[in-house]
């Protein structure tokens, strides 16, 4: 009786050290607020830039598309970004960062995935979708951001 617990035992510690099981990931659903999206839209138009919107709310504009694997907004990612305000004011900055996709912002969530390994997005997000009417660190409340990311590696 004894071999056959230490048995289940071992197996048991086998299989909690193999592959993680897929995470139940359902999709971002959220879109951000029309005024936002509007008033985003304006700042794009005056400031000349080209960028396409996306049906909930935010805009992007891929640089370079990458070749790699491409994430689900689940997934753990290692990127290096620059956070801007649109006045062009730098609020933070990383390389080499990784994360989990579902733990960050919404705009993040639903931007990254449109990229693959090795693939750089600018995103243009509004508050709704991004961190509201909250102050998070140097972010005030209702501030439209701007992301420049390049994607490394999606595990």
């Amino acid at each position: 009786m004894r071999s056959v617990i230490v048995l289940l035992a071992a197996c048991l510690a086998v299989s909690a050290c193999g592959p993680r099981p897929p995470r139940n990931c359902p999709p971002v659903r959220a879109k951000a607020i029309l005024t936002e999206t509007e008033e985003l839209r304006q700042y794009l138009q005056t400031a000349g830039i080209q960028a396409q919107e996306d049906s909930m709310g935010y805009f992007y504009s891929i640089k370079n598309a990458g070749s790699g694997k491409q994430p689900s907004s689940c997934s753990d990612v290692t990127v290096n970004y620059t956070g801007t305000f649109t006045s062009g004011e730098v609020f933070d900055q990383g390389s080499d960062v990784s994360f989990n996709l579902s733990q960050l912002i919404l705009g993040w969530q639903m931007g990254i995935p449109k990229l693959r390994e090795g693939g750089q997005i600018l995103l243009y997000v509004p508050p709704s979708i991004a961190y509201g009417d909250e102050t998070s660190g140097k972010i005030p409340g209702h501030s439209m951001l701007v992301f420049k990311i390049d994607l490394k590696t999606v595990e």
